[in-house]
């Protein structure tokens, strides 16, 4: 019994393993809709939360960090790198109609591999809404080295 209850493990970590995607550019998202605590049931969501607000003594704080958090981990290291790194995100906003956005982090050239945060927030978030679609791209100098998006882009 034993070792089948092994193999059934075994199976299901390599067919996550197998599975798992091997991409130059990752984006993890968050989206805190609502300042109010997050029961404790839900714990990976309330410690995101609770990250998210530390620090936010009086609610108008805690309401200005209300949004969109976007995590990107890059890997860029498979090309060769002459120009200091320049990560682009790229989005339109449910209140800014077709106009897109952007927001950018530049990084030395020597950080091929590395991650930042993008954050939609406070009045941003407020005044312009959700993020509808988004658009990550990793240049070097004027080359473009990697890019994710979202499935809305075009």
């Amino acid at each position: 019994m034993r070792a089948l209850h092994f193999l059934v493990i075994a199976a299901i970590f390599l067919s996550v393993s197998c599975a798992s995607r091997n991409s130059e550019v990752n984006v993890r998202t968050y989206h805190m809709k609502d300042v109010r605590r997050v029961s404790r049931e839900y714990m990976v969501e309330r410690a995101e939360q609770q990250r998210r607000l530390r620090g936010a003594v009086e609610h108008s704080d805690m309401l200005a960090r209300a949004g969109q958090y976007y995590m990107i981990e890059w890997d860029v290291r498979k090309y060769p790198v002459d120009e200091s790194i320049r990560v682009v995100f790229k989005y339109h906003q449910a209140g800014t109609g077709a106009t897109e956005l952007q927001m950018v982090e530049n990084f030395a050239k020597t950080k091929q591999k590395g991650n930042c945060e993008f954050c939609i927030t406070g009045e941003s978030y407020n005044v312009n809404g959700r993020v509808l679609d988004w658009r990550v791209e990793v240049h070097a100098g004027a080359n473009l080295l990697a890019a994710e998006q979202s499935y809305l882009w075009e």
